[in-house]
């Protein structure tokens, strides 16, 4: 309470938030408030204060902090923005993955530092599907301080206050890079696989149609073969007609030959 009485003493208003605890044990928050009341003549006669119980408050302050602590502990980015799109809330794990911290992005456009290949047309996909149903669900690119982009999965719901109107958004966001990463080494094998199994078909195909082919190749060598022996064949059977051929008369006998008689006993 010396604040207050120095306050007072200066002729100065105060303000401050105190604890108490009640008789009953109950714990209560108050606001102190109090200023110098003066004179007609101008001179302080004394001061004036009020308490008002903020305890209420002070519970529903604390359960925002709880909450706070809670999501600055899940390992998903938490961005909430109000209706135009600027942020309000940037949890401990935005601030890893992304690269800003909180302060450097209070009060500016979500698309400006993280979203800025979001085009006009998708982001009024996504806030017209909000705006209808409350909730939007799916896939963006987002960019870090850097510059470098990762995959994202955003699920995106309202925020209303307590009369249950509509003061902004909050989006939970995923980094997929790796499932990405996953899912393009998987298409690559699949695709891999469906190339083998056409290469397969093609030969086989390839193998169907060539193997006529090759047949008909391999009669016509054997053809071939045979009419290169029987052609051979023939040629020597006329060469050993021609040696074995009968000699014409009188071609044993030579002019100035002589006869000789041979008796066989």
């Amino acid at each position: 309470m010396s604040k207050w009485r120095e306050a007072v003493s200066a002729g100065e208003e105060f303000k401050e938030e105190y604890r108490f605890v009640r008789k009953d044990g109950v714990t209560v928050w108050v606001i102190a408030d109090a200023r110098p009341v003066k004179g007609a003549s101008g001179e302080m006669s004394g001061p004036i204060g009020t308490l008002t119980d903020i305890t209420e408050r002070k519970q529903s302050e604390e359960k925002i902090r709880f909450q706070a602590s809670l999501l600055d502990q899940v390992r998903n980015t938490v961005i909430a923005t109000n209706l135009e799109g600027m942020i309000i809330y940037w949890n401990k794990f935005a601030e890893e993955l992304i690269y800003w911290k909180e302060s450097e992005v209070l009060g500016r456009n979500i698309r400006e530092i993280s979203l800025p290949n979001l085009d006009d047309e998708d982001a009024g996909d996504i806030m017209r599907q909000l705006q209808t149903t409350g909730h939007w669900e799916g896939e963006l690119i987002t960019k870090r301080k850097d510059g470098t982009t990762f995959p994202t999965h955003v699920v995106s719901t309202e925020i209303k206050d307590d009369g249950g109107e509509i003061i902004g958004y909050v989006g939970v966001g995923t980094d997929i890079t790796e499932k990405k990463s996953l899912e393009a080494r998987l298409l690559r094998t699949q695709r891999l696989e469906s190339i083998g199994m056409l290469a397969g078909g093609i030969a086989h195909d390839l193998n169907n149609i060539l193997q006529p082919i090759m047949m008909s190749i391999g009669l016509l060598k054997s053809g071939e073969k045979r009419a290169r022996n029987r052609k051979d064949t023939g040629r020597h059977r006329r060469q050993r007609t021609a040696g074995s051929r009968p000699h014409p008369p009188g071609a044993l006998f030579r002019p100035g030959h002589t006869l000789r008689k041979q008796t066989l006993s």
